[in-house]
């Protein structure tokens, strides 16, 4: 088996749950949209202590979503729904499509 295509896993944040793109491979991850909006929508519960159902309430979505984003399990929601959140947490969430090969 080759080591490189060994998924890691999330590595715990300061309250213990695992946040997105923390994982040893988190160079490769960084480049995800979801994960990026997901990195910047935990950081936020984080930041302001908020429990799942006061996260819930201030993002506008179910706390199982909650749970899921703080646990990494995002294959379940999608980008749009995370930029959702983080634009109800008073975000601003800006999207850029590069041209093949990085140039501008």
């Amino acid at each position: 088996m080759n080591p490189s295509h060994t998924q890691q896993p999330s590595v715990p944040g300061p309250d213990n749950t695992p946040v997105p793109g923390d994982a040893p491979n988190a160079d490769k991850e960084a480049g995800r949209p979801k994960e990026q909006v997901a990195r910047r929508v935990v950081a936020t519960f984080q930041e302001r202590h908020l429990t799942a159902r006061a996260a819930a309430a201030a993002a506008g979505i179910d706390p199982a979503d909650v749970q899921r984003i703080r646990n990494a399990d995002l294959a379940r929601l999608s980008l749009d729904c995370l930029v959702r959140v983080a634009r109800c947490l008073g975000h601003r969430v800006e999207i850029t499509i590069m041209p093949p090969g990085g140039g501008t």
